[in-house]
């Protein structure tokens, strides 16, 4: 059985885009985080 990415999810629009757009989304994230989470 072969599986099939769903074409407008996150990971197929990634992969589909510059790299530096997926660079300013893991950035995103990284600083989201650091603003969200706990200090230990």
């Amino acid at each position: 059985m072969k599986l099939k990415m769903s074409d407008n999810s996150l990971f197929a629009v990634l992969l589909r885009s510059p790299w530096w757009i997926s660079l300013l989304v893991v950035a995103g994230f990284t600083l989201l985080s650091f603003a969200l989470l706990p200090k230990p």
